[in-house]
């Protein structure tokens, strides 16, 4: 009995392991990748070929970036994952509203208060107008400006934007609070997952 059970979890991780394996061809705008199907939501009767104008979205689960398995499988329903993160991107020359320096000014004039004088992970904080969460400023590793919004009333969330200016992708990650004071981290491990994908 105990080798029936055992050879059916073995079967069940090989199963994991080939879905792992199964690549798809995602064409955005004119950037193609390679991105694992298991990364991919809904990530069941998902085609070999995936064709985006403009951007792709991927799921990712800290804190070893896999992708969706049997017990994570949805992306928007289900029990709140606190370690999930949502991805997206766009196609080269596409990502200019995800400006960080436009949409920072654009909060200055209709929803942020002056600077808390916060600083976290290289982070400055401003409040949001009727204590409606935080807005971070700050720069990636590369050098561009990143705007992250923080609230929620349930699950605080944020939302971390920003153009990457050496791909010309505009970038969006939403992962739970508890996560922040990581957020340069994480966005440098997407960026290189991005970069080995691409073809």
């Amino acid at each position: 009995m105990k080798a029936k059970i055992y050879g059916l979890l073995f079967l069940a991780f090989l199963c994991q392991k080939v879905a792992a394996l199964e690549q798809v061809k995602v064409i955005v705008g004119n950037d193609n990748y390679q991105i694992p199907s298991i990364y991919l939501f809904p990530n069941n009767d998902i085609k070999p070929k995936i064709e985006r104008s403009n951007s792709i979205a991927v799921g990712l689960f800290l804190p070893d970036f896999s992708g969706y398995t049997k017990g994570r499988n949805q992306s928007t329903v289900g029990k709140y994952d606190p370690n999930q993160l949502s991805i997206l991107w766009t196609g080269k020359g596409k990502g200019t509203h995800f400006n960080a320096q436009k949409r920072f000014n654009n909060s200055l004039k209709y929803g942020l208060i002056e600077p808390k004088g916060t600083k976290l992970e290289n982070l400055v904080a401003h409040n949001n107008l009727y204590n409606d969460g935080v807005t971070y400023i700050s720069s990636s590793r590369e050098g561009d400006e990143v705007i992250i919004n923080c609230n929620g009333d349930v699950n605080y969330i944020c939302r971390l934007r920003y153009l990457n200016s050496k791909r010309e992708i505009g970038v969006f990650i939403l992962f739970d609070q508890r996560h922040l004071s990581n957020w340069s981290s994480i966005n440098d491990e997407v960026i290189k997952m991005i970069d080995s994908w691409k073809t």
